[in-house]
């Protein structure tokens, strides 16, 4: 077996960067700063870049040329994205209308607070739990379960 022979790291001496606890590499920096440093001249990475969200009109600093909103929030304001959105719920509602429907059910009873309230995981006890439906003919039969074990139920099925 061959053995390389790695620089070792100097130990004890921490990174020249302001805030930066990593160990030294070369140039008294650490891995991520020296390869800034090489890559853009700078120990602060790429320099961002001052635009205007299509969005909102605010004003927000990007590393990225592409991109054109400040958060991922007014992307989804766009009206592309939103006309998107909606053809996916249609066809999800479309192809599991069953399973729509029982959701639909759950959703106004708890909205309207009529015989339904949201409870604990029955398995672990976490407050915020999800309605989980044995058979979606009986929409009102549900097990309260938080989103971990939801997801356990369903992939042993």
């Amino acid at each position: 077996m061959i053995q390389r022979a790695f620089r070792p790291k100097q130990k004890g001496v921490n990174c020249s960067v302001e805030g930066c606890k990593k160990w030294c590499v070369s140039n008294d920096l650490c891995s991520k700063h020296n390869m800034a440093l090489r890559r853009y001249g700078s120990t602060q990475g790429k320099p961002g870049i001052k635009k205007i969200c299509k969005t909102c009109n605010k004003e927000f600093i990007n590393k990225y040329e592409i991109t054109g909103y400040c958060s991922i929030q007014c992307y989804h304001k766009t009206p592309e994205q939103r006309k998107k959105n909606y053809e996916a719920v249609k066809r999800y509602r479309s192809k599991y209308p069953q399973k729509s429907r029982a959701s639909d059910i759950v959703n106004k009873r708890i909205k309207r607070g009529i015989s339904l309230h949201r409870q604990p995981c029955s398995i672990c006890g976490k407050p915020k739990a999800e309605a989980h439906h044995y058979d979606y003919d009986k929409p009102l039969e549900i097990t309260w379960l938080c989103k971990q074990h939801h997801e356990e139920v369903h992939h042993c099925m």
